[in-house]
């Protein structure tokens, strides 16, 4: 009887306790536009805080010359806590925005040709992953994003996607497989499942909207679940005069190979007879296992926060509907899980840069300040195993080559090490 008396209570304080380590971003715009004069009007983008759990936001600083993002074209650098976009300046220039949330400070802007879309971040590697559609070959393709000079590398080219549900992406950093829904040459909608190492396809299921509709898709990195919403509609409740039936949206594991949602709670967490996410709305924390969705349903335009091992609402609070692209900072997390370096080794180490990135034959590696002494190159495979390792850096090199042209294609991590002490790790893909 006692340990049932003590249940809730702990987890009461549990709930509690997970308050208030959410870290959460977002682009805010203009609340106010002249209809006669819109585009004077407009004011720069905004990057703003969000308290998750009441809404209240704190505009951190202006990005100068940014005005707009393209849906559902941010992610969050959560190796070195980057708030990353692309969209057109007041130019109308398309422009990789990568944004240091830590001293508000805009560190580059490259204006690209490509427009990445889906963009997804690896915990592990740190590469940011997109799709990007080639008009001059008509083809879409699953890309790296170079956030130094915005260029978009394939990886892969995808000829049998038709269309991309925007929104709907996510990344498992465990298996290197980027997750998003799709629809191919012959109409249907799609759970594509490819690995980021060469663009196989791992899974590609049929989504069968009868039953129910899948979406807002996030992977948990700790336990390997894919999570999102699903959503019923009750066609024996039915607006007559907008000739709309009832919808039930419940927080949701996804089958990966069935494409089919199972409600983690019998709560539904939306309601109405129209009921929605916004693009760029769903965001997860990896570290509290919380869903956090900005939708709306009966009561309006809503921030809601949901426990994704219980499906419970944690919060659930209005938001402004000039606020979107949500981003979690998931810093702490990736640390941790990962064991990569530490906040203060990443920040001593910001001017190491590789490219080409993508490679097929050579890899080099940039330290804007020059190398120190005793500074060595490690490299290892997807598995953590060291597969080559460099002699020492001469002191005070800025570029050094490194030969990976012998390695098997797929995802590496290089270590830079200072006397058998490693000082940061960067990703790179072997073509």
């Amino acid at each position: 009887m006692l340990r049932k008396t003590l249940l809730p209570i702990l987890l009461v304080f549990l709930a509690f306790q997970l308050q208030g380590q959410i870290t959460l971003y977002g682009l805010q715009g203009s609340s106010e536009i002249d209809p006669e004069d819109p585009i004077s009007n407009i004011q720069p983008l905004n990057l703003v805080s969000v308290d998750p759990y009441t809404a209240d936001i704190t505009p951190l600083f202006g990005i100068d010359g940014s005005f707009a993002v393209g849906a559902g074209a941010s992610t969050f650098d959560h190796h070195s806590q980057t708030f990353i976009y692309w969209g057109p300046d007041n130019t109308q220039t398309y422009r990789i925005y990568s944004v240091i949330v830590s001293d508000s400070s805009t560190i580059s802007t490259p204006a690209t040709d490509d427009r990445p879309i889906e963009l997804e971040f690896d915990l592990e590697s740190g590469l940011t992953y997109g799709l990007n559609y080639d008009q001059s070959t008509q083809t879409n393709s699953l890309v790296t994003v170079s956030l130094a000079d915005g260029a978009a590398t394939d990886v892969a080219t995808l000829p049998f996607l038709d269309g991309i549900a925007i929104g709907n992406s996510t990344y498992d950093s465990n298996g290197k497989r980027y997750i998003f829904i799709g629809v191919d040459n012959s109409g249907n909608f799609r759970l594509y499942t490819i690995s980021s190492l060469d663009g196989t396809i791992l899974s590609d299921p049929i989504i069968d909207n009868s039953q129910g509709r899948i979406g807002g898709i996030e992977y948990d990195n700790k336990n390997d679940i894919l999570y999102g919403v699903y959503t019923v509609e009750d066609q024996s409740m039915m607006d007559s005069f907008n000739l709309m039936y009832y919808n039930r949206m419940y927080f949701a594991e996804i089958d990966m190979q069935t494409a089919q949602g199972t409600p983690v709670s019998d709560t539904p967490i939306l309601e109405g007879y129209t009921v929605g996410y916004q693009v760029g709305g769903i965001a997860y924390d990896q570290a509290t296992q919380t869903y956090i969705l900005r939708g709306t349903g009966n009561a309006g335009f809503r921030l809601l926060t949901v426990q994704a091992v219980t499906g419970s609402i944690i919060s659930d609070v209005p938001l402004p509907q000039n606020f979107g692209e949500m981003q979690v900072d998931n810093n702490s997390f990736a640390r941790e899980f990962y064991d990569l370096t530490s906040n203060n080794e990443i920040e001593e180490t910001l001017g190491i840069s590789l490219f080409p990135n993508p490679t097929s034959d050579v890899l080099s590696v940039k330290n804007e300040e020059g190398f120190s002494a005793n500074t060595s190159l490690e490299i290892y495979d997807a598995s953590g195993r060291l597969v080559q390792s460099s002699s020492f850096v001469p002191e005070g090199q800025v570029t050094f080559d490194v030969q990976v042209n012998t390695l098997p294609q797929g995802n590496y991590t290089l270590s830079i090490s200072v006397a058998g002490n490693i000082k940061k790790s960067l990703g790179f893909i072997r073509l």
